[in-house]
C-alpha cells in the first residue's frame, strides 16, 4: 500500500484517516509478527502525534508550521520509518519459510541463528527525536 494515510486536498481531510496493522500491512504469520508490528504502528503513531505537538510548542521541526502540517510531516516519517521495518519483518518472515521446507528444497536458507536485536531491541525514542531535530532517517539494514 502507497499511502497508510487519507490523500487528497488540504480541505478533502488529507491525514485524518490512518491504517494500521494488518489494513497498512498484512504479515505473514510465520515469524509471529502480525500483532507485534500493529503494535509497534500504534505506539509510533502517538509517540510522533504526541512530538508534532511538542515541537509546535517547543519551536520544534519547523516554527513556522501549522499544526496540520506538523501532523502530516510527522505522519510521513511515521510511515517511511515504519514501512522500512516492515519490509525488514517481511524478509525475516521469508526466511523462517524457507527454513520451513524439506531440506532438498530449503537449500537457499542459512541455518545460523538469527540475530534479532534489532526487532526486539528498536529505539523508537531515538527515531522520534531524529525526526523533532530534523535529522533525515536512515534505515538500519540487517542480515539474517
Amino acid at each position: 500500500m502507497e499511502h497508510w494515510s487519507s490523500q487528497g486536498g488540504a480541505g478533502a481531510g488529507f491525514g485524518r484517516v490512518v491504517m494500521l496493522g494488518d489494513a497498512a500491512h498484512a504479515i505473514p504469520p510465520s515469524a509471529g509478527q502480525g500483532i507485534n508490528q500493529a503494535f509497534e504502528d500504534v505506539y509510533m503513531f502517538a509517540r510522533f502525534l504526541g512530538a508534532a505537538k511538542q515541537g509546535k510548542e517547543s519551536q520544534g521541526p519547523d516554527a513556522d508550521a501549522t499544526d496540520h502540517e506538523l501532523v502530516l510531516s510527522a505522519l510521513r516519517f511515521w510511515q517511511s520509518y515504519r514501512q522500512d521495518r516492515v519490509d525488514q519483518v517481511m524478509a525475516f518472515n521469508k526466511q523462517i519459510d524457507l527454513r520451513r521446507l524439506p531440506d532438498g528444497n530449503a537449500a537457499n536458507a542459512e541455518r545460523k541463528p538469527f540475530d534479532l536485536r534489532w526487532l526486539f531491541n528498536a529505539d523508537f525514542d531515538r527515531v522520534v527525536d531524529d525526526w523533532l531535530t530534523g535529522k533525515e532517517y536512515v534505515a538500519e539494514r540487517v542480515e539474517n
